[in-house]
């Protein structure tokens, strides 16, 4: 059922839901880890060495061990991580990359035929060869990263003047 706008505003809607019963031949529940908790890598392995070490000590060794003596011996792998944790530097997180897109691309679909022939005064013929000029400045790419409507139009509008010039 769709409900509309109207009908919402309203505020007189009714829900009615029937039970319907259905007989399971078993069910079984099981508890289970979330070992993926995050992207951060240090996060995930706290929580994996947390996961161990409830584990270890949910186990028969855990008693001996908290008197001195190791029953299982040491992770010495597990040991070595974190020794070099404390040497490295942090790492910068990854940036999502932005989808690369010409920037011809970008002002076409932004402005529309009648914006470069009236508002820029171009002739339908030196519009692509406004749009590869305005490409060979490096503030085109910083567009492409942060493009609005009104950036892309001043842009184009400031470009348009050195054009002008350049072709008188």
């Amino acid at each position: 059922m769709k409900v509309s706008k109207e009908q919402i505003e309203l505020n007189n809607l009714q829900v009615v839901m029937f039970k319907k019963a259905e007989e399971l031949d078993e069910v079984i529940v099981e508890k289970m880890q979330n070992l993926k908790l995050s992207k951060d890598k240090k996060y995930e392995q706290s929580k994996l060495d947390e996961y161990a070490r409830e584990k270890f000590d949910n186990r028969e060794g855990y008693q001996e061990m908290r008197k001195g003596t190791f029953v299982n011996g040491l992770n010495f792998v597990t040991i070595g991580k974190k020794l070099l944790d404390l040497f490295v530097k942090d790492k910068e997180p990854l940036k999502e990359k932005v989808p690369e897109i010409e920037f011809i691309t970008l002002a076409k679909n932004t402005c529309d035929q009648k914006y470069y022939l009236e508002t820029l005064k171009l002739k339908p013929e030196q519009i692509d060869l406004f749009l590869q000029f305005c490409d060979g400045d490096p503030k085109s790419k910083k567009l492409i990263e942060n493009s609005n409507v009104l950036s892309v139009m001043d842009f184009l509008s400031a470009k348009n003047m050195e054009f002008q010039k350049l072709k008188n």
